[in-house]
């Protein structure tokens, strides 16, 4: 990963705007920045030309030097390391420190114990990691063609009487065996009327002969996330479910064809309802079209009735559309879509309906 040319960038706009010294407290930030895969740092880019200053405790020194590389300043903290990145900002006589507003109110508290200003903005990190280079695609790829084996692996298992519970593990043990480094989130498995509920925690629930099977789960690649949803009918019997299936699968299809660079999430979301609308499925579709991927799997940009973030080249997004139906069930195809100028190319090579 090119993290000189990430460093560089976010210290230029920052320096546009005017926005330096910032502090960066967010982990995957972090990690997007430096390459640092702990749970607790503090990067601080300033305005001056040395490098950014890494802020860790002992737990961390070797991991941090390993794995940054020379591209920061680490600076160790025994405790309090918010009092000692303050006293440090006062001291080189910075009149505001800008820190990310995803810090929580105690730590701003903290931070804002001194003679300058503290000002919380949205982190322009953010906007950075939305574009995915080629290298982070390809890790990408790499998680979910290890997500989509894991599947095909415990397909065969999906029959009546075995647990929800009992899936969501072989399939997580799937997915450690095939290389994953964790699970990108916690696996979904929800079946019959639990299918309703769109992240539904597996239960002791058995299969029964005709459940719809919601299935959402993904693998963590050194740093970078998979994230896929499947439905599957238990038994080869009739099933309303098997319809809805096929017209889910025409909605992301349109979906998948139409998105590309230029298009807002507004409008990826409402092409979408308008497909469901169609057959009377619009109104059970109950979450947004879909959102980015890539060091978190919720991340910018959305794919929602309330979002005017346009698409652009490189951006990796999910398409899901979904519907449930209270005491009945519900079903939901999830796919990986790279964003290009004109078409836009599907990551998943796992079948959408089974």
């Amino acid at each position: 990963m090119n993290y000189a040319w990430r460093l560089g960038e976010l210290r230029k706009r920052l320096a546009r705007e005017r926005q330096l010294p910032m502090l960066i407290t967010t982990m995957s930030n972090i990690f997007y920045l430096t390459g640092f895969l702990g749970s607790l740092a503090f990067l601080l880019i300033s305005d001056e030309k040395e490098k950014p200053l890494f802020f860790c405790d002992g737990r961390y020194v070797s991991q941090a030097q390993e794995e940054t590389n020379g591209r920061v300043d680490l600076i160790l903290y025994e405790r309090k390391p918010l009092e000692k990145i303050r006293d440090l900002v006062r001291a080189r006589g910075h009149q505001a420190l800008y820190i990310e507003d995803a810090l929580s109110v105690s730590a701003y508290q903290n931070l804002n114990k001194a003679e300058y200003e503290t000002i919380a903005i949205a982190s322009p990190v953010n906007s950075l990691r939305m574009i995915k280079s080629p290298e982070e695609t390809r890790t990408m790829e790499r998680a979910l063609a290890i997500s989509e084996e894991a599947f095909r692996k415990i397909r065969c298992l999906i029959q009546e009487g075995i647990s929800e519970r009992s899936l969501a593990l072989e399939l997580d043990y799937q997915l450690l065996l095939l290389g994953a480094d964790n699970t990108a989130f916690p696996t979904i498995v929800a079946s019959g009327e639990r299918a309703a509920c769109p992240h539904a925690r597996p239960s002791s629930r058995t299969l029964r002969k005709g459940d719809p099977v919601i299935f959402d789960w993904g693998a963590r690649v050194d740093g970078y996330c998979a994230d896929i949803t499947r439905t599957v009918i238990v038994g080869t019997g009739p099933s309303p479910f098997r319809e809805t299936l096929r017209t889910l699968r025409e909605a992301q299809r349109t979906l998948e064809k139409t998105l590309q660079a230029g298009m807002s999430g507004k409008d990826a979301d409402l092409l979408c309802r308008k497909e469901l609308d169609k057959t009377g499925l619009g109104q059970y579709f109950t979450h947004g079209l879909g959102h980015g991927v890539g060091i978190d799997v919720h991340e910018e940009p959305r794919l929602n009735q309330d979002s005017d973030t346009v698409l652009a080249a490189g951006m990796v997004v999910t398409v899901e559309p979904g519907v449930y139906l209270p005491g009945q069930g519900g079903a939901r195809i999830e796919n990986l879509v790279l964003i290009g100028t004109g078409e836009s190319r599907v990551l998943n090579k796992l079948s959408a309906i089974w």
